[in-house]
């Protein structure tokens, strides 16, 4: 369980690189504005992106603790 969770966390920060690697999405929501509603809505995405690939971080660091994750290759990943 704490592999396949693992897994899924590292994937879904690979999906999120293309949104950073983007200039104009990162001009349009990340850079800092300021209107504030505009700034409220574009804080939400970039918290989202930096947030959505880590929500089983609390779960996973209770396998860590309880000795459940055991040191792997990355050509276990691929």
């Amino acid at each position: 369980m704490a592999n396949v969770l693992l897994i899924n966390t590292y994937k879904r920060c690979i999906d999120t690189l293309p949104f950073v690697h983007d200039r104009e999405f990162v001009k349009k929501f990340i850079v800092m504005k300021t209107d504030s509603e505009e700034k409220e809505q574009d804080e939400e995405i970039a918290q989202n992106l930096c947030i959505s690939p880590f929500f089983t971080s609390d779960t996973i660091l209770r396998l860590a603790e309880n000795g459940y994750i055991e040191k792997v290759s990355r050509e276990w990943l691929y």
